[in-house]
């Protein structure tokens, strides 16, 4: 079985994990995170501009503008 792993890691070490049968199911799970996020006062990012953006975009945006947070998306294959 495959899975795909979409793994945050900011300044607490690996805290969010997300996984999903596709990596399209666990990349929403990102965006998701990144969108709640997005409006957090540390970021220097245009208010409201996520919202005409595609999820990928906001992943790469979001991921650009907040240097102390990586993201990794990996595939795993686990035997049944």
């Amino acid at each position: 079985m495959q899975v795909h792993l979409a793994i945050v890691e900011n300044k607490g070490g690996i805290e969010v994990l997300y996984c999903g049968s596709s990596s399209t199911l666990a990349l929403a799970s990102v965006v998701d995170y990144c969108r709640s996020w997005w409006y957090d006062e540390e970021l220097d990012l245009e208010a409201g501009r996520h919202e005409d953006l595609s999820d990928i975009e906001v992943v790469q945006i979001y991921f650009e503008n907040v240097p102390s947070e990586r993201i990794q998306i990996t595939e795993e294959t686990f035997q049944e």
